[in-house]
């Protein structure tokens, strides 16, 4: 036998061993699977390099069997409503819960607990953890967020992409029509980050809107980076659904940007400037205005109705 089969042989003896000993060590009981080794050696400490087997298992549980503890927050119901609404099994995923006393606690996904109850389902299937105290399972709810990210809206924008949704492939055809790829950061002009804003303007003006929106910013403002901002592309948005292209490019490439920007801050508040607030794009589309109107004859000026 050549040294090279020799260890792989030794390898395939280690592997059965390592399983037996797995197998010895956690006692399966019915409807239960344990988290599987591999999973527990992905995770385990860079160095260690004997079997480690975390308290957990995968159960099925009888779902008015899961309780929440004085740490919990309270159920809103509106919100388990939602979910019950739109209701879809391959996005339920795991709830968290710790078996303490026989008495399963939820520490995650207590909402989606709610939304079973009045779906009428009896089981769901959770991942248990054992062995926790009261303080542990209050400290675990506390932290359990802080080695998750959140999805950012580029994130989720191209994973729409791909799912072939019409609003995300709306907004990607038409930014490419002028020039404009969406991304994650806006390094220049031609980057778009502002996928709310952009997502906002699709929704509440309709996709000519954003259309004429983007072809009047890179008309206008070509090259100007910060002219591809939220503020910009959902206040150009709003002078658009209100007096169209009204030679938008020709008067407005003639003004300055710090100018536009200071009539901004006159007219809006801190809490008021999120993309979807119409009170923001409202108060843009005025700052546009402000500067479109000036040195225009009287009968030329154009005027906000409300």
């Amino acid at each position: 036998m050549s040294k090279k089969s020799r260890r792989k042989n030794r390898a395939r003896i280690r592997a059965a061993q390592m399983q037996q000993n797995h197998a010895q060590q956690i006692q399966t009981p019915q409807e239960e699977t344990p988290m599987t080794n591999e999973m527990n050696q992905a995770i385990a400490p860079i160095g260690i390099t004997e079997e480690r087997v975390t308290e957990q298992t995968v159960e099925l549980l009888p779902v008015d069997k899961l309780k929440l503890g004085e740490y919990q927050r309270n159920t809103d119901l509106k919100r388990a409503k939602l979910i019950a609404t739109n209701f879809d099994v391959a996005k339920l995923g795991l709830l968290v819960v710790s078996n303490r006393s026989g008495i399963y606690y939820l520490l995650d996904g207590a909402h989606r607990a709610s939304a079973l109850r009045l779906l009428n389902y009896s089981h769901t299937r959770c991942i248990v953890l054992h062995g926790l105290t009261y303080q542990q399972e209050a400290d675990y709810f506390r932290t359990q967020r802080d080695n998750t990210r959140s999805l950012t809206q580029y994130s989720l924008f191209k994973a729409g992409v791909e799912a072939e949704d019409p609003l995300c492939i709306a907004i990607q055809e038409i930014a490419e029509k002028h020039g404009f790829e969406i991304r994650a950061t806006s390094k220049n002009f031609k980057f778009l980050s502002a996928i709310h804003a952009l997502k906002t303007v699709a929704t509440v003006y309709g996709n000519d809107v954003l259309d004429t929106t983007l072809c009047l910013i890179r008309e206008t403002w070509d090259g100007l980076k910060e002219t591809t901002k939220r503020e910009y592309i959902v206040g150009v948005a709003e002078f658009v659904s209100r007096f169209g292209e009204a030679n938008f490019a020709k008067i407005m490439c003639k003004k300055s940007l710090t100018a536009i920007w200071q009539d901004y801050m006159k007219f809006t508040t801190y809490a008021s400037r999120a993309s979807n607030d119409p009170a923001m794009r409202k108060a843009f589309c005025m700052a546009l205005l402000a500067q479109y109107n000036q040195r225009l004859a009287a009968h030329n000026r154009l005027y906000m109705e409300d």
